[in-house]
């Protein structure tokens, strides 16, 4: 199994990238005896064990982020490092140990008989990265598979998590527009100062996404005519998770 994971780890494969670590799950998957293993249009692999009642769906998304900056890595994150506790590079644990362990789960249901009236479908899922839930809308509604039970190996420090409702995405692209301001003027500036009032925006924001789910501010990105000159409008992207 460790195997399997230091082979996926090697494989870039950033959001619509993921073709060939694909390729190597549905390898793997054939060998330990799954009885059904194909990729859907939009790239996901689907893999089944067992032909019960019961669809128990397990999911790990397939792509990663990207590496940033690689003289901040200690190792190469595409060869990483195995020891006796632990195995390190990119993906790792978002989310292909996942992977790995879903598939030879379905060894093991093999290996020991525990086969039931239920089917196993273990979902290696794309673009999870840029665009959440969109690979799950699709074999929803695309591959018309509504699984009874969903456990998805996010790492969660080996703890059960509730599943978000929903996550909700917004961009506040010139609500706090103003013309050009010369820093010097001071007075103007601290009156119409867009920074201030998007600041406040995120602040109230963040608030109620402590009350009513989880909230965060993304991203901010500001224009402005010179270095001595004040902000035309910041732009802000939201994140709201429902609970």
């Amino acid at each position: 199994m460790s195997g399997f994971l230091r082979d996926m780890i090697a494989i870039p494969g950033e959001s619509s990238q993921e073709k060939e670590v694909v390729q190597r799950i549905g390898e793997e998957m054939t060998a330990v005896g799954f009885d059904k293993v194909e990729v859907d249009p939009m790239g996901n692999i689907l893999g089944r064990v067992g032909s019960g009642k019961t669809l128990i769906a397990m999911d790990a998304h397939l792509d990663t982020v990207g590496i940033g900056d690689p003289g901040l890595w200690e190792v190469d994150p595409y060869k990483g490092y195995e020891d006796e506790d632990i195995i390190v590079g990119r993906g790792t644990t978002d989310q292909r140990g996942g992977m790995a362990s879903m598939v030879y789960a379905g060894k093991i249901i093999r290996d020991l008989g525990l086969e039931g009236d239920y089917t196993l479908l273990v979902t290696g899922t794309v673009q999870e990265e840029d665009c959440d839930g969109l690979c799950w809308q699709y074999i929803i509604n695309e591959d018309k598979i509504r699984p009874d039970f969903v456990v998805i190996t996010e790492p969660t420090s080996l703890k059960i998590c509730r599943g978000q409702r929903g996550r909700m995405a917004g961009i506040d692209n010139g609500s706090f527009r103003q013309g050009d301001a010369q820093g010097a003027e001071a007075a103007r500036v601290v009156r119409q100062s867009r920074i201030r009032d998007a600041a406040h925006a995120i602040v109230g924001h963040a608030r109620s996404g402590r009350e009513r789910g989880v909230g965060c501010t993304e991203d901010l990105r500001t224009t402005r005519a010179s270095l001595s000159a004040t902000t035309r409008y910041p732009r802000f992207d939201l994140n709201r998770r429902q609970t």
